[in-house]
């Protein structure tokens, strides 16, 4: 993500942007671990609880579900192109539209239940409506022709005419695999070692947790750096089968990294008792 903003801004190589990328990402984990080790206690074991962790596996792990359905169905990149297009330019729209009505009645009501329901049933609606002949704003045209490999219908889809209830559920399940993925990605790659050490320096069994977590980041940062696209950025379809595996495995693990963390530290808890 640092690597396409450095090179969107100063119009530098991708090798260049890559690199500053790289840098400036390890930078920030090596100097917040620094930080740590300065004002904190150290930890011998990690702080996260397994019950915890099996949450956050079924949170993230609804993503890569979709993301294989996708694969079945005929996808190289698994919906992920598909995705980023309906997460960020529906989603994001149905986001603002539930918040602002969630805001308006909690702000003349003072009811956080009503709030919550009366502004998912806005967003709901005005989704619904995009798959009636009153549609309006979602940009059909730019998909419609497009062939599985990119669009992944996991659903059967026609021309977009009249009712078009397959492509509702085909959005709706991108819009659910975007968000899934990015809450996925972001928790691991943003909080799981704060998790892990609760603010105390990590042990051993710690840093054997970060590094296992972080092995396909590095497959997926040597591989970007030997001057392959990004393609799941960049929007063109991946060049192999192994550019799409490695993305779409660093895609599902951080359900198979909560996983496995719950039943590791469940099965060391029982024998140490």
């Amino acid at each position: 993500m640092l690597s396409a903003v450095f090179g969107s801004i100063g119009g530098m190589s991708g090798g260049l942007s890559v690199g500053m990328g790289v840098v400036a990402g390890f930078g920030f984990v090596f100097g917040r671990d620094a930080l740590s080790v300065l004002r904190a206690t150290p930890r011998s074991a990690p702080a996260l609880d397994p019950d915890d962790a099996v949450l956050y596996a079924l949170l993230s792990g609804i993503g890569p579900v979709i993301l294989l359905a996708a694969v079945a169905q005929g996808s190289a990149n698994g919906g992920l192109l598909f995705s980023r297009f309906a997460g960020v330019l529906i989603g994001g729209p149905l986001l603002l539209v539930g918040l602002g009505a969630a805001g308006a009645v909690f702000w003349s009501a003072g009811s956080p239940l009503l709030a919550v329901s009366v502004g998912a049933f806005s967003s709901l609606i005005v989704f619904a409506v995009e798959f009636t002949p009153y549609r309006w704003w979602i940009p059909f045209r730019a998909i419609e022709n497009e062939p599985a490999s990119v669009i992944a219908p996991w659903v059967s889809v026609g021309p977009v005419v009249g009712f078009t209830p397959g492509w509702a559920a085909n959005f709706g399940l991108a819009i659910v695999l975007f968000y899934s993925l990015a809450f996925g990605l972001l928790l691991l790659l943003l909080g799981f070692s704060d998790l892990l050490r609760d603010g105390a320096v990590g042990g051993g069994r710690v840093l054997g947790w970060e590094l296992f977590a972080a092995a396909p980041f590095v497959l997926l940062t040597g591989w970007a750096l030997t001057g392959n696209t990004l393609w799941a950025l960049w929007g063109v379809p991946p060049a192999t089968t192994v550019a799409a595996a490695i993305v779409i495995v660093a895609c599902a693990w951080p359900s198979t990294v909560f996983v496995t963390y719950a039943m590791v530290e469940r099965i060391g808890d029982r024998s140490s008792r």
